[in-house]
């Protein structure tokens, strides 16, 4: 059984969206033949990728102004082309897209090879557009979008998301025909690995982390310091807040400083910095898909105050160790629940075992395709 898994994420970073896509091809790599195709800059190469499977780098290297015509054009992806060659060349019985980007005008080409067509979605890609790309990007880019993810979702005989929330989003939306079948994969490690062992209980430490560049990480995370942080030090004066990632905007890092808040920018490791803490904040409220970051704060064993619209895909913590607000009455009362609840480490690593370890997500995608061979 031959699969032929094309991905739009550059796999050398460390963001939620590569995270996720290498978990999806190192678990099919446990019980398929795999051949990648993935998007390659400069000198880069694909890490932590299952060595039995087949890299094949795909580079798109064409000046700006060729890029903005490909743009125009609806050529949002480097496959046109490519593509069809390897599926000529070699006979792959499914083909798996790694978001709908890589799938537009696809779909037609793969499914006269007779392919059986995966689509993974790590979000509603268009919710993800709009909160995170900027002008004069973002309207071309979500023309393209609304008919690559519409037609993605209608034309794959099985679409996999990440959280129910996202499953619920793609059927109102595009109402996909009885053939074209949705299933919640959900996100899990890429490896198998240890958990962390939990450190002493540390007082009145909170911490932020996450990718500070990104614009809906930015907004979301200014915003809370303007409404939510005074909340904060008013119900827990003694309160110390870390706010860890990379590539913090001017913006943010003027305003921690005036808060005197620890900034710290682009650390080399999260983990220690996560020992530290004693309970975990997520203030995004904006966006599409899971947030992968409060992964993390759950593996170390740490509580969670988030925002409601982060709390897709963790449903399985919401009476564990998930505290959600969507206001600032609910994050006050919310805030005073968790610094009174004793949550034990181990309880909550735990529970994340049993929904994210490496291994229960090669068990839940396995299962899923086995039930569709039926």
């Amino acid at each position: 059984m031959k699969l032929l898994f094309v991905t739009h994420n550059y796999l050398n970073g460390d963001g939620g969206s590569v995270y996720a896509s290498r978990a999806f091809i190192n678990a099919f790599a446990c019980f398929r033949d795999v051949t990648l195709l993935c998007p390659v800059r400069g000198k880069s190469s694909p890490q932590e990728i299952d060595p039995r499977v087949c890299k094949i780098p795909v580079p798109y290297d064409v000046p700006r102004w060729r890029k903005a015509i490909d743009l125009v054009l609806g050529r949002i992806h480097r496959y046109f082309g490519i593509l069809e060659k390897f599926l000529d060349e070699d006979e792959f019985d499914t083909v798996v897209f790694d978001t709908c980007y890589p799938s537009f005008r696809m779909l037609d080409k793969v499914r006269k090879r007779n392919c059986r067509i995966i689509c993974i979605h790590h979000n509603c890609q268009c919710d993800y557009a709009r909160d995170s790309l900027t002008f004069p990007e973002r309207p071309l880019m979500l023309f393209w979008l609304r008919r690559c993810e519409r037609q993605a979702v209608r034309g794959s005989d099985l679409n996999l998301t990440l959280t129910p929330d996202d499953k619920e989003l793609l059927y109102a939306r595009y109402d996909p025909c009885r053939l074209s079948r949705i299933e919640i994969a959900g996100v899990f490690e890429y490896k198998f690995s240890d958990l962390p062992v939990p450190s002493p209980v540390q007082d009145s430490v909170f911490i932020i982390t996450g990718n500070l560049g990104a614009r809906q990480n930015d907004d979301s995370l200014l915003l809370w310091l303007e409404t939510y942080y005074p909340a904060l030090k008013r119900l827990v004066p003694d309160a110390h807040l870390i706010i860890a990632g990379k590539n913090p905007s001017e913006r943010l890092t003027a305003r921690c400083r005036e808060l005197s808040l620890e900034l710290i920018a682009s650390p080399a490791e999260m983990q220690p910095l996560l020992y530290r803490a004693r309970w975990y904040i997520c203030p995004n409220d904006r966006g599409g898909g899971i947030k992968l970051r409060i992964m993390d704060a759950l593996r170390t064993g740490l509580p969670v105050l988030t925002h409601r619209m982060s709390a897709r895909g963790y449903g399985p913590f919401r009476d564990l160790a998930l505290f959600l607000y969507s206001d600032l009455d609910s994050f006050c009362s919310a805030l005073s629940r968790m610094i009174r609840t004793e949550v034990p480490s181990q309880s909550v690593q735990e529970a994340y075992r049993a929904s994210f370890s490496f291994s229960s997500g090669v068990s839940r995608l396995e299962r899923i395709l086995q039930e569709i061979d039926g």
